[in-house]
């Protein structure tokens, strides 16, 4: 519960310090790029300013590199870290020792590290530059991250509603107050780690390695030992990630917010990794492919029964509150046809998706299940004209007994023909998997050119067919609205939810079409699979300059100032590449229907 607070708390801390980091770091930088604006004593104003970034700003590099020392594991913390303490330090030497602390001393920018007049070079602009972009990186990256996430907060209000746990092998709606230790949320995804890190167990060590050569080389070929220092700091500085930690977080700010724009919301990195070779999507039919605005099309009571009313009242009672669209269609029909008398109370009311809802009205067990085979004759027959229709049906049993079939019809989106269509287009194999009778199923296939189709099936069905597909080798996107799609979406590499679905189905999916416009399914795949092709680019150039700028640093072709001034190219490159995401336009025929 206390989760949101302290996320705010973290954000505000990373902004706070990325605000005195640039103030900070941004005089150092002109000053040390700019001969011409260097005054009297200009150095000794860039080392004050310098010192809080090298040692309060960059604190958090210090530590994680520290931690993941003792664990003898080395991440782009560790570059970062090295790479500002050695510049600082050297730095430090030159004013204090070097001759570099003189008044009116000027440090002109030069390709090579020659020492002016025979005094050590700074790097005060390395020890800036480097906090500042990487710090810039990760706190766009937590922005990308909260923002994401608000948009599916804010459709769903997710934060204290319900839950599904499971519970044996079936499954149940609770508060998320009522939560007991020790029960399973289906809705938990592991979180994709950030590229930096996952290349950081082989790009550190080689980087720490190519450090301590260029230094050894150095010493060892009898040169100066500024010379010596200055292209191990420099291999440091032009391999820090500051072009690689923005890869990430700017493509995906870029295309969270073009999304939103046309209604596709993305939760986040796993999302977009999610659809990189999605080649199969299941597809829910009530409330997805079609409207969801059931409409109770006929009501059939056995002769001698309790009558057509009687059940209608007491089927609407337990039906009342349901989130599925049966239940809403019911219990407005019920309501209307039986004005005059208020629904009952209901007692021991409990639903189990994909199975139907029971409970206590007017001290009678009323249960409300899909059709079975034990139905009178007069019932069985209207379950086959129903399906003939391509309708759906209900029956109704009070005390055990089964007194009526109601049936329900639905339209089909406008949108679903051409969504599937477009889904096939991008090699997407179309599967309609929904827990309604065959005849309902089989007729929205047809409709819409769908060959494969799963009926009858529970939530547990959906999910164990989307690990069926998985386990063929397939890459598994799931399409759902509805509590029954929560554990599909879960267990999906792709889940979409419509925002117009349930809280559940929500929170488990990683791409949420705000508008519920199914057509959006193929612009989330296409922009997720944009992305990631311009993460790819991103990448491509951050590591291009790395195998540009350490090179030349080793063999002294490059001063660690001039060598973040090309980790800062290389950042303004990738940031710039990112931002033509908000450019990114879905298909024409996408265009036509949004006009």
């Amino acid at each position: 519960m206390g989760a949101e607070p302290e996320r705010v708390e973290k954000e505000l801390d990373e902004r706070d310090r990325l605000l005195i980091t640039a103030l900070l770091a941004l005089p150092v930088l002109v000053l040390s790029m700019a001969p011409g604006l260097q005054f009297r004593n200009w150095q000794w104003l860039c080392f004050v300013l310098a010192a809080p970034v090298a040692v309060w700003s960059a604190w958090p590099f210090h530590t994680r590199a520290v931690r993941g020392l003792r664990h003898s594991a080395a991440t782009m913390d560790t570059l970062v870290s090295l790479g500002v303490l050695a510049s600082f330090s050297w730095s430090a030497y030159a004013l204090f020792l070097g001759g570099a602390g003189r008044p009116g001393m000027r440090m002109p920018l030069t390709l090579l590290p020659s020492a002016p007049n025979g005094v050590a070079h700074l790097y005060l602009g390395a020890v800036v530059g480097v906090p500042l972009f990487v710090l810039t990186g990760r706190f766009l990256e937590t922005r990308a991250r909260r923002g994401t996430g608000a948009a599916p907060r804010s459709l769903a209000q997710l934060a204290g509603k319900e839950v599904s746990v499971r519970d044996g092998r079936s499954e149940r709606l609770v508060p998320v107050a009522h939560l007991a230790q020790g029960e399973v949320a289906q809705a938990g995804k592991a979180r994709a780690p950030r590229p930096a890190d996952s290349v950081a167990g082989v790009f550190v060590p080689v980087v720490l390695a190519l450090a301590v050569t260029a230094l050894g080389f150095w010493l060892g070929a009898g040169a100066d030992p500024q010379a010596a220092v200055t292209a191990c700091a420099t291999v440091l500085v032009a391999a820090c990630p500051c072009a690689l930690g923005l890869a990430t977080p700017t493509a995906l700010m870029a295309a969270t917010g073009r999304g939103a724009q046309l209604g596709v919301v993305v939760s986040g990195p796993r999302a977009l990794e999610g659809s990189r070779h999605i080649d199969v999507v299941v597809l829910d039919k009530t409330g997805t492919l079609t409207s969801g605005h059931m409409t109770v099309a006929r009501v059939t009571a056995v002769p001698q029964g309790l009558g057509k009313e009687a059940v209608l009242r007491l089927a609407g009672a337990v039906e009342r509150g349901s989130k599925d669209p049966l239940g809403r269609a019911l219990t407005a029909y019920a309501q209307r046809a039986v004005p005059d008398e208020p629904l009952p109370e209901v007692s021991d009311l409990r639903a189990v998706p994909g199975r139907g809802v029971s409970g206590r009205a007017d001290g009678r067990l009323v249960e409300v299940l899909p059709p079975d085979g034990a139905l009178p004759a007069v019932l069985a027959d209207a379950v086959r004209a129903a399906e003939a229709a391509g309708h759906t049906s209900v029956s109704v049993r009070v005390d055990g007994v089964a007194e009526a079939v109601i049936e329900m019809g639905d339209v089909v989106r406008p949108g679903s023909y051409r969504a599937v269509d477009r889904l096939r287009r991008l090699g997407v194999h179309p599967v309609l998997a929904t827990g309604d009778r065959e005849a309902p199923a089989r007729a929205v296939a047809s409709a819409l050119g769908i060959d494969e189709v799963h009926a009858r099936c529970t939530p547990e069905g959906k999910a164990d067919l989307v690990r069926r597909l998985q386990e063929q080798g397939r890459r598994v996107s799931v399409v759902g609205d509805g509590v029954n799609d929560a554990a599909a979406l879960a267990g999906a590499d792709l889940g979409i939810a419509l925002g117009s679905g349930t809280d559940v189905a929500i929170a488990a999916a990683d791409v949420t079409l705000v508008r519920g416009d199914i057509e959006a399914v193929a612009d989330a795949v296409r922009l997720a699979r944009r992305t990631l092709g311009t993460i790819r680019a991103n990448l491509v150039w951050a590591f291009g300059c790395n195998v540009v700028t350490v090179p030349l640093a080793m063999v002294g072709l490059l001063t660690p100032v001039l060598a973040a001034a090309a980790v800062s190219a290389g950042s303004l490159l990738v940031v710039g590449n990112s931002l033509r995401l908000r450019a990114w336009q879905p298909s024409p025929a996408r265009r036509r229907s949004a006009r």
